[in-house]
């Protein structure tokens, strides 16, 4: 049956950490350039998403009919059918439509995936536009686009494993050098400084919380006791601490305790304290 709507263009992003380099205004507006300067033109709407007025209809929100289909913290992991969003474009998209993404690792998690994913949008008869690859329109052999794409989609697979092994490998470096590799501080530090200027330094005010918090331990508090001092509207006003840093639970207290008696390393994560901490076989 003939397809008795007009052509749509799908613009789709998709967010998976806070600190990930674009942003969904980024990604966004190379799409609606993208949009405006090669489609509008040609006839080509804008879809517009269901899901997300009906979302906003459940919370009582006002709803903004905006043509952008944005998975917000959305992992890679989640095959592009299955992501809320993306569902809606996989399930709603028709022949003679434009999915545009600002880049090819929007779409998939692995080259497994994205073989498979540009497949199905490929049987569909959906184009699809990843504005950080050239230009294949020009190409009329299907047969060759789909080798270039499916070659682009192992190559940015490959490169995305060595961005993550250099990122690992530069963490490590400078955990060893004692600078900050994280957004988050150790226990009994802060960070200050931006870029490649970031430094820990003393924060005297989580360390006089974790004094106080060794002094109720050793008077004969238990853990769960301290995590429920802890809470207490009193404690958050004389000792102001840090947001996610309240010690609220007894593993938390624990480990502000022990930090305090290993001198405070320059460790982020309670797993890998733990892992410091049996190393130097300290017991309480």
């Amino acid at each position: 049956m003939a397809n008795s709507r007009p052509a749509l263009a799908w613009l789709y992003g998709r967010h998976s950490t806070r600190n990930q380099g674009m942003t969904e205004h980024t990604q966004r507006k190379k799409c609606m350039d993208y949009y405006v300067q090669n489609l509008q033109d040609k006839g080509v709407l804008l879809a517009h998403s269901r899901v997300g007025e009906a979302t906003a209809e459940a919370i009582g929100c006002p709803w903004e009919n905006e043509a952008w289909f944005y998975d917000a913290a959305t992992s890679g992991g989640t095959i592009f059918s299955e992501r809320t969003y993306g569902a809606e474009i996989y399930h709603n998209c028709k022949k003679g439509d434009y999915l545009i993404v600002s880049s090819l690792d929007r779409l998939f998690r692995d080259k497994v995936d994205g073989f498979k994913t540009l497949d199905q949008l490929e049987r569909k008869g959906v184009k699809r536009i990843v504005l950080d690859l050239p230009d294949f329109s020009g190409i009329q052999d299907a047969v060759l686009v789909d080798m270039i794409e499916s070659n682009m989609v192992f190559y940015a697979h490959i490169f995305r494993r060595m961005v993550s092994r250099k990122m690992i490998d530069d963490n490590s470096h400078k955990r060893n050098a004692g600078v900050p590799y994280t957004f988050v501080a150790p226990i009994g530090w802060k960070i200050i400084g931006e870029g490649a200027n970031r430094q820990y330094r003393i924060d005297k005010a989580e360390r006089r919380y974790c004094d106080k918090i060794a002094d109720l331990h050793d008077g004969g508090m238990t853990f769960a006791q301290i995590a429920r001092w802890c809470m207490r509207k009193d404690t958050v006003r004389d000792y102001k601490p840090k947001q996610g840093r309240q010690f609220t639970e007894d593993k938390q207290a624990r480990w502000a305790y022990r930090a305090r008696l290993l001198d405070y390393p320059m460790v982020t994560s309670l797993r890998r304290f733990m892992e410091h901490w049996k190393e130097h076989c300290v017991a309480t």
